[in-house]
């Protein structure tokens, strides 16, 4: 009989020590434990959202459209509204495909859902925006600064909805709002400046412009500002030295140059270039002519020093 029990709790311990040794090896990671979730409740809502969000949070979007779909699908639902963030994530990844009907249909789903669910009235107004459907953008941006008046990212765009409409006073509110968010400081610091230039307060967009030169040090954009701020106010060298600046930037990036131009004459479909033509252009071209002149000069005095050494050698 000892021999028997002895026996029987070993074996027990052996097969606790497999279902702990099990256990463990699901919960190693977020993903395996959604994946272990789904495999034992198959119909069970949340299981499947939290796996698509760990896909989408990862970046494979397929898989994250799959398993949130499955999850609409299953039901099992623990509360009235728990889908509303499956329908916004889908909206967001179709977004991210530039699939905007689908985009649209999701993020309606939501809004439907919960009326007031700010993030996808203003991710609506957006793509209604990008759309050309000023109306409707307007109508759903409304909406969604109702919902939650100190949102940044919805003061962000609410700024750019009244930059665009020539209404800079409106603009630096809600742009100096959106500026509590770090990771927007540096956008809603650039159309700042561009607010301010519209209200005419220059010496305020020079320093934004400046400052947002210097947290983003790759975007041309303030050099831009800051041309055309000089060129009006008669500040021809400050004007000549931020276009030199454009430029110099240009001649790394062919495409960067083709896409500034492109910019800044089509300012009617662009938010964040609101730049004068007749100032801008002819000040690029100016300059492009001075530093062309100025390496062809360089070039022909190495030309002659070559020629010179050649001689002496």
């Amino acid at each position: 009989m000892k021999y028997i029990i002895s026996s029987f709790m070993v074996l027990l311990l052996i097969g606790f020590g497999h279902s702990t040794f099990m256990r463990n090896f699901t919960w190693k990671n977020e993903k395996s434990l959604w994946i272990d979730a789904v495999e034992k409740a198959p119909n069970q809502f949340r299981a499947h959202h939290n796996l698509g969000r760990y896909y989408q949070d990862h970046g494979y979007g397929e898989e994250a459209i799959s398993e949130y779909e499955r999850a609409l699908k299953g039901g099992g639902f623990h509360r009235k509204n728990e889908a509303v963030i499956t329908y916004y994530n889908l909206g967001k990844l179709y977004y991210e495909l530039e699939d905007y009907e689908k985009a649209k249909s999701f993020y309606r789903k939501a809004v439907h859902m919960e009326p007031e669910f700010f993030y996808a009235l203003g991710n609506l107004a957006s793509i209604y925006d990008k759309e050309g459907k000023a109306a409707l953008a307007d109508h759903y941006l409304m909406k969604a600064i109702k919902a939650n008046p100190g949102d940044p990212y919805i003061n962000f765009n609410m700024g750019l909805y009244y930059l665009k409409n020539k209404k800079p006073e409106k603009a630096i509110y809600h742009l100096m709002t959106s500026m509590k968010d770090k990771g927007l400081s540096k956008r809603a610091l650039l159309h700042l400046g561009i607010a301010y230039k519209q209200k005419g307060w220059f010496g305020r967009a020079v320093v934004c412009f400046r400052e947002s030169a210097t947290m983003d040090p790759q975007n041309i954009t303030p050099h831009l500002h800051l041309a055309e701020i000089y060129s009006t106010t008669g500040n021809e060298s400050m004007s000549r030295q931020e276009a030199e600046t454009v430029v110099n930037y240009m001649m790394h990036n062919e495409d960067l140059f083709y896409q500034t131009i492109d910019l800044i004459s089509k300012k009617g479909r662009v938010k964040d270039v609101q730049l004068s033509t007749t100032l801008i252009l002819p000040l690029i071209s100016k300059t492009c002519n001075e530093k062309s002149r100025r390496l062809n000069e360089w070039e022909e005095y190495v030309k002659k020093i070559l020629e010179k050494e050649m001689r002496i050698e």
